[in-house]
């Protein structure tokens, strides 16, 4: 998940399950597991994080900001991999097409 906000381990530790783990996975990039999720479940849970984060409304010395979006990539055990390193690679290109692809959105490994 690529998350472009300082701020950002606090509000998705809100928005996630406790099962489900969180952690930091470059400078602005975030890996988050949802264990017991399908693919399309997570999918789904990554969009609703998505419209809640453009929604957020973010004021800094007194000025309010634009809208801070996600852009986010899944990828599903076994489907698109069966070790870490597949599955964090298959995640990755995916985030790189939501990117590309022109930001704010959530696309599945292929």
């Amino acid at each position: 998940i690529a998350l472009r906000l300082p701020f950002g381990i606090f509000l998705m530790r809100g928005f996630f399950r406790g099962d489900d783990v969180i952690c930091r996975f470059g400078g602005e990039e975030f890996a988050v597991i949802l264990p017991e999720s399908s693919e399309m479940d997570a999918a789904t849970r990554m969009k609703d994080f998505c419209t809640r984060v453009r929604r957020m409304v973010v004021v800094h010395h007194g000025r309010t900001l634009d809208s801070v979006t996600v852009s986010a990539g899944v990828a599903a055990f076994p489907k698109h991999g069966s070790s870490i390193e597949a599955l964090l690679q298959a995640a990755d290109q995916a985030l790189y097409h939501s990117k590309t692809s022109g930001r704010d959105q959530v696309t599945v490994a292929f």
